[in-house]
């Protein structure tokens, strides 16, 4: 389901989606990328998506897991 998302979202705009937008749209819990996948990059190499950019990889590692202070 959040693949299928990843894969859809990418096709349509070329971008990882927001993951409140994603988790919020298929009903999961605030946080669900980083629950079931460790977070972005991970859900993006995963979904067999092709290299994001250097940017974009950059703010992927860099998010900070929930919880984190």
């Amino acid at each position: 389901m959040v693949i299928d998302y990843l894969r859809e979202h990418y096709l349509a705009d070329g971008t990882l989606p927001w993951e409140g937008n994603l988790c919020r749209d298929l009903d999961l819990v605030e946080h669900c990328v980083h629950r079931l996948f460790g977070g972005p990059l991970a859900a993006w190499k995963i979904a067999g998506l092709p290299d994001p950019g250097e940017e974009a990889r950059t703010y992927m590692e860099n998010l900070e897991p929930p919880g984190h202070v």
